[in-house]
């Protein structure tokens, strides 16, 4: 079972080596192509992989005007 303490672990992890995963918490590298990414579910199971895609027009939309206006 995940618990708050192993997310406190993922984030010292993630702060001295920039990775959070460990045995009990695989944490997805996020890919553009897939878009996975790790859950947090206020039910069991605590954790999962899911796409994050919820968002994506969005992302797009102001990847566009990044790139068309730099700052």
């Amino acid at each position: 079972m995940f618990g708050v303490g192993e997310l406190g672990e993922a984030l010292v992890r993630f702060a001295t080596n920039l990775n959070p995963e460990s045995q009990s918490l695989p944490w997805p590298k996020f890919d553009p192509s897939s878009r996975n990414v790790l859950t947090l579910f206020d039910f069991m199971p605590r954790v999962g992989i899911s796409q994050d895609n919820y968002r994506q027009e969005a992302m797009e939309y102001l990847t566009q005007v990044t790139l068309a206006h730099p700052i």
